[in-house]
């Protein structure tokens, strides 16, 4: 699915955003353009299945939690690549809860989280957040590790 031109998306104020939900299921969304927005309560990429979501040319996605790669077996990448792209969460991000999840946050990119951000919440879980030469911003009220280099 791809959100351009300044469209936007929606899912509601108790619903969430899932990318991926099955466990053989795939999905890739891409939210690119200034004014292009997506806007959730939740927000899983890799629920069970693998899911890609790409942030790019000042598109924006908000959500009040986001999870990248939720459950055992999953896998989620977020990219938010470009000045103004942006992925905001009022409250926790969690890079790999159960499953794979990987952040990329390139060219100027901007995260801003309310609340904790989590990489390799659960034993067997694997997260990491990637910085590129032109490296972006993540904004956080506290991170939670196993591990940082």
């Amino acid at each position: 699915m791809n959100i351009t031109g300044g469209g936007a998306i929606s899912s509601g104020s108790y619903n969430s955003f899932v990318i991926g939900y099955d466990s053989d299921s795939t999905g890739v969304v891409t939210v690119d353009g200034a004014s292009s927005t997506s806007n959730s309560n939740g927000l899983a990429v890799g629920y069970y299945g693998s899911g890609t979501l790409n942030i790019t040319g000042g598109g924006a996605v908000g959500s009040n939690i986001c999870v990248i790669g939720f459950g055992s077996g999953s896998t989620g990448v977020v990219t938010v690549n470009g000045d103004g792209s942006k992925l905001t969460s009022s409250g926790d991000l969690c890079i790999g809860q159960a499953g794979s999840g990987i952040l990329n946050i390139l060219e100027g990119g901007t995260v801003l989280i309310g609340g904790t951000t989590y990489v390799s919440y659960s034993q067997g879980s694997t997260g990491s957040i990637n910085f590129g030469t032109n490296a972006g911003t993540l904004t956080t009220g506290s991170l939670a590790a196993s591990q940082v280099n």
